[in-house]
């Protein structure tokens, strides 16, 4: 698996403007507004928006539904290594259209003029100068709004963003996709493989954190791992961060989910794990802003006895893959300095996080462990047997 990681590093996309604009146009048939092409930041892939002089038959009608925007796309140029999975990249669409069909709002994901597909895909050479390699090539509409790391989260905002995240992990739970084989995969930056960031710890320089993360794998590995075999599994965004919600330019109502590129199956648990966990990086009271968004999630979708006790940990361990795959990263590509961006808020987060009572969290939430499992109408969706509640 590190081994895997360390190739996606090798075979990021190498195209500039000029490539990606040719491609859209070559591709999807649009005009590209030439001004208007520029990169976005991305992690392993490569990502460009633009703007198209032209409209396509495609998004007509959801222009109501979106509004302004509908003239405005996102290119994604996959790395090498995902290209090598086409049937991931289809199960990611149909994600994506299992949300649109619940309501959700999603990107769409455009087909491709000659062969009529939702995948493309483009030869390009990569860093080494010298391999050609096939990436694919998805075109998505673009939705208009704030990033929720650009908007004033509120407790209402926070409330309301647990809830969204929630209904997602409602909705999947009624996924009957083709491609849904391909979900299944060993994939880092899934939390049931924290184990494996043991093999990327040295890139830690400072002592202090990096026994900070041997901690928290340790943990792990006495106190989730025993149970794996008892948690409910499904498929996930995995990825449900600030950097991927998006708002209203009003801050008041959520109107998107970005980048399925980490979507898998996996311990369902994990979803709200991640979100937590990002949303208490950079905030007076890491723990009120991640207890406001945990009591939305769990309107939504419950949680069962097991996956309470344990979110403490994997909340931890999210922060710890965060920060310890930040450096790698980092040393790998030195001038990237979006690797760096959650870094140091994670380190802090994670300290302060693994200074408080893990109690502290759930706690927080000022409801019973009842109302945490959930006597609501959604208990039997989300997979809650009877009986665990009648238990408590």
């Amino acid at each position: 698996m590190s081994a895997e990681e360390a190739q996606r590093k090798l075979e990021k996309p190498v195209l500039d403007i000029a490539k990606a604009t040719q491609v859209v146009e070559s591709c999807y048939g649009l005009t590209v507004e030439k001004s208007t092409m520029k990169e976005l930041n991305s992690y392993d892939d490569r990502n460009f928006f633009f703007r198209a002089a032209d409209s396509r038959s495609q998004v007509a009608d959801r222009r109501s539904q979106y509004g302004t925007g509908t003239h405005s796309y996102v290119i994604k140029f996959h790395n090498g290594v995902e290209s090598l999975r086409p049937d991931l990249i289809q199960a990611q669409n149909e994600v994506m259209a299992q949300l649109e069909k619940n309501g959700l709002p999603v990107q769409q994901v455009m087909l491709e003029d000659s062969t009529q597909s939702r995948v493309s895909w483009v030869s390009l050479t990569l860093s080494d100068g010298k391999t050609i390699r096939d990436h694919a090539v998805r075109l998505f509409t673009y939705l208009e709004g704030s990033l929720l790391a650009e908007t004033v989260q509120t407790p209402e905002v926070l409330y309301q963003t647990g809830q969204f995240i929630g209904r997602m992990d409602l909705a999947l739970r009624s996924l009957h996709s083709p491609h849904s084989h391909a979900l299944v995969r060993e994939h880092l930056w899934d939390l049931k493989n924290s184990k494996c960031l043991s093999d990327f710890v040295h890139c830690v320089k400072d002592e202090g954190r990096r026994k900070l993360a041997i901690s928290v794998l340790t943990e792990f590995e006495e106190r989730v791992l025993p149970y794996a075999e008892n948690l409910r599994t499904g498929v996930i965004h995995n990825d449900a961060n600030d950097q991927n919600i998006l708002y209203d330019r009003a801050g008041k109502k959520l109107v998107g989910i970005l980048d399925f590129g980490d979507t898998l199956e996996t311990w369902i648990v994990n979803e709200i794990a991640i979100a937590v966990a990002y949303i208490m990086l950079e905030k007076k009271d890491p723990l009120e802003a991640g207890a406001r968004l945990l009591s939305g999630y769990i309107d939504h979708f419950p949680l069962n006895k097991l996956e309470v006790s344990l979110l403490p940990t994997l909340v931890a361990c999210r922060l710890t893959c965060t920060c310890v795959m930040g450096a790698y990263s980092h040393q790998q590509e030195p001038d990237n300095d979006y690797l760096l961006l959650t870094q140091e808020p994670g380190w802090k987060a994670l300290q302060e996080f693994r200074n408080a009572e893990s109690s502290l969290l759930m706690e927080m939430t000022t409801c019973r462990f009842e109302n945490i499992v959930g006597t609501s109408k959604y208990t039997a969706a989300a997979g809650i047997p009877a009986e665990l509640v009648e238990q408590q």
